[in-house]
């Protein structure tokens, strides 16, 4: 799964590039249907490279350079196999679509639309992994099941913890994603640790996606750390007196990621060790009152 895995972060950071770029917001709704028909083969990509090399937009970092390349991401793009290029375009398409939806929202107001966002940002590339797990390997109906009804736990659970993470950072660029965290003019920290109680029935869900995964494969311990590591996360973020300043509530120390990324190699293979440690790691949001 490495090279289609890769290969899908650039294609999604390509998009991403364009929707972030200080270019007026009409214009970049426009880039992202071309970039889409371009990924799609519907048009060639050298008009729509020149207007973006004209407009010196996209020269100052990596990402920049990335989206300048597009043409030999498409190379690599159409030497994928049919179904997993069918998987891959589905995901750009869901995410480019919903950006160009959701461009002109900095603030969400719902519940719906909070899902519709995680989902744009996360739940399309949940979709297209477990796509492609599922091409890669053969497995009985009722893991197939599970992973399927919990990929898009997996995802919004992930992308949530950093919504909660990030408040403080997103109210400086006055983005506003928690529903209903602005109370008068002053944000409530009981909404937040409310949003992170939430948060856990997703990733809840997350981990049963990943006992879904056949014990052995690597794809299970690539699963297992990032849902660890957001387990921890939002218990450190969870009602944090500095959660809303600039520098946001301290995260995990960068030792205990390292003990986590030798835990998953060593024992993402064990259902109980795998329940015990995220029930460890998340029991102090739960006994919060």
């Amino acid at each position: 799964m490495e090279a289609p895995v890769g290969l899908a972060y650039l294609c999604c950071r390509i998009l991403d590039t364009l929707e972030d770029s200080t270019l007026p917001v009409e214009q970049k709704k426009r880039h992202l249907l071309t970039c889409l028909s371009i990924f799609h083969g519907k048009q060639a990509p050298r008009e729509f490279l020149d207007e973006l090399r004209s407009s010196r937009a996209f020269e100052e970092d990596s990402d920049g350079a990335l989206l300048l390349n597009l043409e030999a991401v498409l190379l690599e793009v159409n030497d994928l196999s049919q179904a997993t290029r069918d998987i891959l375009l589905q995901c750009l398409d869901e995410m480019g679509e919903g950006m160009i939806d959701m461009m002109d929202n900095a603030e969400l107001k719902s519940e719906d639309e909070l899902f519709r966002y995680c989902h744009i940002v996360a739940g399309t590339v949940g979709t297209f992994l477990t796509g492609l797990y599922l091409q890669q390997v053969s497995i009985p109906a009722p893991q197939t099941q599970t992973l399927i009804a919990h990929s898009e736990d997996f995802a919004q659970g992930l992308q949530r913890v950093n919504i909660a993470a990030d408040v403080g950072k997103d109210m400086i660029r006055k983005v506003q994603f928690i529903p209903r965290l602005i109370e008068k003019t002053t944000p409530s920290i009981s909404r937040h640790l409310t949003f992170c109680r939430d948060t856990l029935q997703f990733l809840e869900g997350g981990l049963e996606y990943i006992l879904a995964i056949r014990p052995a494969d690597a794809y299970r311990s690539f699963c297992a750390l990032p849902l660890l590591l957001a387990g921890k996360t939002l218990c450190r973020v969870a009602g944090h007196p500095d959660v809303f300043s600039k520098q946001g509530a301290p995260r995990v120390p960068r030792e205990e990621t390292m003990q986590l990324i030798l835990f998953c190699r060593d024992f993402a293979q064990d259902d109980q060790a795998l329940r015990s440690a995220f029930a460890e790691f998340t029991g102090p949001l739960r006994e919060l009152a």
